[in-house]
């Protein structure tokens, strides 16, 4: 089965995926679920029902970028197992913005929680696409904008770092193996 999702708006309430949150637990190994992205991006917490799903899942997942896939679309996007980009595809990529409100100390805390989670999907997301540099910018405050040809650079730069960790971690797991 070919299962299709359209994120083709902003990224909405964790509510809002239920079903395709399920869809991805019942879709198995020789299922596709194709993400056609054009968004600019949205909510932390709707995201984070579909990463879980797209961890969870056994079937292969596709983000095909037909448009903007900005912010949290491009979190999305890059959590699939595989990115397509077509001509028309574009991307914003920057710090997480939210809002707050409370008691002083209950603002701080929701800030302080708030930036230690988003910066830890940010830095596994972004890791091999920015580099160490760049992706402390982004953290920073700093916008980046990619268009379909700088993003296809990006996202074979990040397939070969992506090797690169995946090639480190098994010669780490068949080293002590190799010492008995």
């Amino acid at each position: 089965n070919n299962f299709i999702v359209h994120i083709n708006q902003e990224i909405k309430g964790p509510d809002f995926y239920s079903r395709i949150f399920d869809m991805l637990l019942e879709a198995g190994e020789s299922d596709m679920v194709s993400f056609f992205v054009a968004s600019p991006g949205g909510r932390i917490d709707g995201l984070n029902v579909l990463l879980e799903g797209i961890r969870l899942t056994d079937a292969h997942t596709v983000a095909i970028l037909i448009g903007e896939a900005s912010s949290a679309a491009s979190i999305l996007a890059l959590n699939c197992g595989e990115v397509v980009v077509t001509e028309s595809a574009e991307a914003l990529i920057h710090s997480c913005r939210f809002g707050s409100s409370g008691k002083a100390a209950d603002i701080a805390a929701h800030t302080q929680h708030t930036l230690k989670t988003t910066e830890k999907l940010a830095r596994a997301t972004y890791a091999g696409f920015l580099s160490p540099e760049e992706l402390q910018q982004m953290l920073d405050g700093k916008e980046f904008y990619f268009d379909s040809e700088q993003l296809e650079v990006r996202l074979a730069n990040r397939a070969e770092y992506l090797e690169a960790k995946f090639q480190a971690e098994q010669q780490a797991v068949e080293a002590p193996t190799k010492k008995r």
